[in-house]
Order: C-alpha cells, then sequence, then structure tokens
C-alpha cells in the first residue's frame, strides 16, 4: 500500500515483494518456496520520528489497527 509521506519506504517495501515474487517463479521447480513477512511497527528511530509529526502519526494508528483485525 502507497502511503501519504512515506515515498522511500514504500517503493521499497513494494521493491521486496517484487523480488520475492520473482525469486518464487525461479525456484518453484525445485520446489523451494518462498514467504515475505512485513512485521507492523517494528520499534526503530524511523517509527518513533514518524510518529512526532501528526499526519504520519495518524496513518501509522490507523493501518496498524486495519491490519491487526
Amino acid at each position: 500500500m502507497g502511503i501519504y509521506g512515506y515515498v522511500a519506504y514504500s517503493a521499497s517495501k513494494f521493491g521486496l515483494r517484487g523480488l520475492a515474487e520473482a525469486l518464487q517463479q525461479e525456484v518453484i521447480g525445485d520446489n523451494i518456496h518462498v514467504s515475505l513477512i512485513f512485521p507492523p511497527d517494528t520499534d526503530t528511530p524511523g517509527l518513533v520520528e514518524g510518529n512526532k509529526l501528526d499526519t504520519r502519526a495518524y496513518f501509522i494508528k490507523h493501518i496498524s489497527i486495519t491490519f491487526d483485525n
């Protein structure tokens, strides 16, 4: 999901997903499966800084609620 104010973050997450999907296609013939996990709200300096900005904190809170349910 692309999120306002998170251009670099969203692009890197889409990049990881594309890499995992391409890798899965390459190794499926060898019965190897690829899983990709994106943990929510990982305690990092970036999350702390993002929470200081009102608009980002709003989106972080609502995205976390959406995916936790």
